[in-house]
């Protein structure tokens, strides 16, 4: 099916799964084929870790093959490519590392890389270490609620102890030191148990910033292969204009998997960069209908280019089903299209957001009253508290204000 498409990154998955598959098989030269078949859609790709998983199983399986050298070559660039983030893909090179020159060896480098394999397996809390934290917890809880009690009564029986004048100033002696040391040590305690749990709070931020990015890069394949179905079923459809239905609805997809792959790529796991990502957008727009980059322009005025994903992805939508619109309907008679996307933020905080053209041609108000895409981006636009006017000067201008 992506064959008929020509999904690239679809491809380039299903042969990466083929390849893994006949390396459990042990079919060396199958899997040796079909993992360079989908690096060779990798190659180059923003597809960073993509690109460094199918590298480093080609090493594993010419491992195997008993090639060492090139296996060794492909496992240091696939170490290359991944940022030393600590992640799950990290991981998994140094493994085959430490098993390739244990293999050949080199028992000095093995021992360096199981080392660094075990360093990033052990910063990983397990469901047991999790129960542990949770119980040493309680216990302090307890030891805590216990010390009070324990000081309480000790106040009691200093209350109704009868001493003698004579020992009376070296009993308020004794009580005010032993007061002193226990108060001393319940700080100590306290200070130690925060520091403790700060180590582990830190750990455990590490390990959920993993996991949150490997979540948006499994969200960005799945909306990936969503896309080529639909781009499968546009294809065998006869009807014009369900298959022109069934294309938008690929882009929107589309659009939704490039916040996805630029979260996980991204330092900033709460934000997108809103600029790079309405470039990205509108110029993958622009090509999908036959325009070049300079029909289109972006100009993004905002104190800082990070942007919220509840926000980011309504705007992206409206982005997308505006333009979409301007390239089907606007240009017909128009020999120089162009088409100005901008996103300022006015004085009063709140948010500007325009999409003009210097086309001929306007949907008509029964057309946009019948259209699913405008339906949309007026929902859209309730959604994110904002008003659209829409103007025709030497082309229509839609003017979006979002409140602050």
């Amino acid at each position: 099916m992506f064959k008929e498409t020509g999904e690239k990154p679809g491809l380039a998955l299903v042969y990466n799964d083929m390849g893994n598959y006949y390396t459990d098989k042990k079919d060396y030269p199958k899997a040796l084929n079909y993992l360079q078949q989908a690096l060779a859609f990798r190659k180059g790709s923003n597809l960073v870790y993509d690109e460094a998983s199918t590298r480093n199983s080609i090493g594993v399986v010419l491992g195997k093959m008993n090639r060492k050298k090139e296996a060794e070559d492909y496992l240091l660039q696939s170490l290359a490519l991944v940022r030393n983030d600590g992640s799950k893909l990290q991981q998994e090179i140094y493994k085959s590392l430490a098993d390739h020159y244990k293999e050949v060896g080199d028992f000095e480098k093995a021992s360096g890389y199981q080392g660094k394999y075990i360093s990033i397996k052990d910063t990983l809390l397990s469901e047991t270490e999790a129960v542990n934290m949770v119980k040493e917890q309680s216990q302090y809880e307890v030891e805590k609620r216990d010390a009070q009690i324990t000081l309480a009564n000790k106040d009691k029986e200093l209350q109704t102890l009868e001493v003698s004048k004579k020992n009376q100033q070296l009993v308020y002696l004794l009580i005010a030191l032993g007061l002193a040391f226990l108060v001393s040590a319940i700080i100590f305690l306290n200070y130690r148990n925060k520091k403790q749990h700060a180590v582990a709070l830190e750990n455990k931020n590490s390990q959920i910033e993993t996991l949150i990015r490997e979540l948006h890069h499994r969200v960005k394949n799945n909306l990936q292969v969503v896309s080529g179905l639909l781009s499968l079923q546009s294809n065998r459809m006869e009807d014009g204009k369900a298959r022109e239905a069934m294309d938008e609805g690929r882009n929107r997809v589309d659009a939704m998997a490039m916040i996805h792959q630029k979260l996980y790529m991204d330092k900033d796991l709460a934000g997108v960069d809103i600029k790079d990502y309405l470039e990205n957008l509108s110029v993958s727009l622009a090509g999908s209908f036959g325009f070049g980059k300079q029909h289109i322009e972006t100009s993004i005025d905002l104190p800082k280019s990070s942007m919220d994903i509840d926000m980011a992805i309504p705007i992206g939508l409206i982005v997308n089903e505006l333009v979409t619109n301007a390239f089907k309907h606007a240009f017909e008679n128009t020999q120089q299209p162009k088409i100005n996307v901008s996103l300022a933020k006015n004085k009063d905080g709140s948010i500007q957001l325009k999409v003009a053209d210097n086309g001929s041609g306007m949907m008509t108000d029964k057309d946009q009253s019948k259209s699913f895409g405008m339906k949309l981006v007026h929902t859209l636009v309730e959604q994110i508290n904002g008003t659209m006017q829409q103007q025709q000067d030497n082309g229509t201008i839609y003017n979006i204000q979002i409140r602050a």
